[in-house]
């Protein structure tokens, strides 16, 4: 059962993801390069780390459709310039979510 909901919830984060790029490629979204830079670092280490600590690669089909829609989605974005514009508020969204200021 836990694959079936794993499989399941993945197609369906796909589909999110393609509706979202669909408004993208509309002009009807303007992602923030500095938000899907941290979602991409996030959901990749996310990824990796729930595939490392349940040990099984298909339950960790979710966390995988999510990381490459995201990826996939991150460079399309970036492949037709699409992102907006960065403002005096991104160092400090990099700062916060590191910890590191």
């Amino acid at each position: 059962m836990g694959i079936i909901l794993s499989v399941l919830g993945g197609v369906l984060q796909l589909a999110a993801f393609a509706i979202y790029n669909k408004q993208i490629l509309k002009g009807l979204s303007k992602p923030n390069a500095a938000t899907w830079t941290l979602w991409v670092f996030t959901s990749t280490l996310n990824c990796v780390t729930y595939i490392i600590m349940s040990g099984d690669v298909v339950k960790g089909f979710l966390p995988i459709a999510s990381t490459v829609a995201c990826i996939a989605t991150f460079f399309y974005a970036l492949s037709r310039g699409r992102f907006s514009k960065l403002n005096e508020l991104t160092p400090s969204m990099f700062c916060r979510q590191f910890n590191d200021c």
